[in-house]
């Protein structure tokens, strides 16, 4: 299989000092600062966690980023096992020695020799085709187990975060699975603050560094920046798109809140549901 490099995570622990991309959970009165966004982080695990049925004892988590969830779960002594096709990723959770066993592929591809009580899905189901997702689950998840899962969805099928599955469709593949939704709550509230933090942090410094670092090697280097304008013309545009426009658009708050609904939502078998 061939590795990949969650480079977006690699900025954001070895520049901001984070653990995990995931969103968070803010609650009222934080500020907007890094250190607060830790805490979100801290927060949203601790959610998460809370919504695992009493039940559960093994737990397979898909997507498990560095295992800063993963952690907290065996911490609290759930038998853990997770599974991520970043080998950046890997890297990093080897080196907490975390008491979990670490699969190096994605989920779809995964072959299990064992069958689990709940498998999590942090922001992740939005990577995997949900056809070949829910597939999957027959084959890894146990008789009485539960699905849960914390992502964000579209709300209707836009282009704007065109990568995240439509709500509808999840709903409709875990009814044609036979899975019953036990829990869904929509936390967008909660995840906005990122989004602001996020958008405050871009246009303070991203930019600013940005525009300096084009400045200098256009008046350093004056010729060579002429003749890779004109050669890299169409690139250079595209790019410029994806800095001053696509990322500020996919930062703003009301068009995501518009658009797009972050939801923890807990499934479970409808057959082995009884009254």
């Amino acid at each position: 299989m061939e590795e990949k490099i969650d480079w977006n995570l690699k900025f954001f622990k070895d520049v901001l000092g984070l653990e995990s991309l995931h969103f968070g959970y803010w609650q009222h009165g934080q500020k907007l600062t890094l250190e607060e966004f830790k805490v979100a982080q801290k927060n949203y695990t601790n959610l998460l966690i809370s919504k695992i049925p009493l039940e559960v004892k093994t737990i397979l988590d898909v997507g498990c980023g560095t295992g800063e969830i993963a952690g907290e779960l065996v911490e609290r002594g759930f038998q853990v096992e997770c599974i991520s096709p970043d080998s950046y990723q890997h890297s990093l959770f080897i080196q907490k020695h975390i008491n979990a066993k670490f699969y190096l592929t994605k989920f779809e591809d995964f072959v299990a020799d064992k069958k689990y009580d709940l498998i999590l899905m942090a922001e992740s189901c939005q990577y995997i085709p949900l056809d070949k997702m829910f597939k999957k689950l027959e084959e890894v998840l146990s008789p009485d187990g539960y699905l849960l899962v914390s992502d964000y969805f579209r709300k209707e099928n836009l282009a704007y975060y065109k990568t995240t599955h439509l709500l509808k469709n999840f709903y409709s593949f875990a009814i044609k699975h036979k899975f019953k939704i036990i829990y869904d709550e929509d936390i967008t509230d909660n995840v906005i603050p990122t989004l602001t933090l996020a958008k405050m942090l871009y246009l303070r410094y991203a930019l600013p560094l940005l525009e300096i670092l084009t400045g200098y090697f256009s008046e350093r280097f004056p010729v060579l920046s002429k003749i890779l304008s004109l050669i890299l013309h169409s690139l250079i545009k595209k790019v410029r798109h994806y800095v001053y426009d696509h990322m500020l658009n996919k930062l703003d708050e009301e068009k995501f809140k518009k658009s797009v609904t972050y939801r923890i939502i807990l499934l479970k078998k409808e057959n082995q549901i009884h009254n």
